[in-house]
């Protein structure tokens, strides 16, 4: 199964604190690792308080040659929140970044499958892998889906030439 991941902007986003868990993942992942995942995560939200109100972040990054990255599942924190000592504290890069908001019911192995194999830029962009690339969750929505995928990207140089003439009059 694929979906269409298109961008619905490109957003400027400023750096977040987060807190949460990391576990080091495949694309293919074991079935339904996700999901395990994911059900884990929300029951020790639903114990934290004042966190179990704030979105959800799924952040994949640190990408090896072998395939596996880093895939965080974590909550935004701010500097004086009380947070639970079993999650771990850490920052989501700022920077510029292409935005879809999605309908809730696509699964995670769907959404980066269909990543890596179909989606193109918008034009005078490229993917930045060095960056994170992140899912956002509703609190009110569970674990049904992604509100909002936001996808690391950086000025294209192979269309320079025609930004400096066009966007600065070269």
């Amino acid at each position: 199964m694929t979906c269409n991941i298109r961008v619905d902007a490109i957003e400027t986003l400023p750096e977040k604190i987060l807190a949460g868990y990391c576990a080091i993942v495949s694309p293919e992942g074991i079935p339904n690792l996700y999901d395990k995942l994911w059900r884990a995560f929300l029951f020790r939200m639903s114990q934290a308080g004042d966190l179990a109100d704030r979105s959800y972040y799924g952040v994949c990054c640190n990408l090896q040659a072998n395939g596996l990255f880093e895939y965080w599942l974590a909550v935004e924190v701010d500097y004086g929140d009380r947070v639970p000592r079993d999650l771990i504290p850490f920052h989501l890069e700022g920077g510029t970044y292409g935005c879809s908001v999605e309908s809730p019911g696509v699964s995670l192995p769907t959404i980066y499958n269909s990543l890596v194999n179909n989606w193109t830029a918008p034009a005078d962009y490229t993917m930045d892998w060095k960056m994170p690339l992140f899912e956002i969750f509703s609190p009110d929505l569970g674990r049904r889906g992604p509100v909002k995928i936001c996808l690391p990207l950086q000025f294209s140089v192979l269309n320079y030439k025609d930004y400096l003439s066009v966007y600065l009059g070269a």
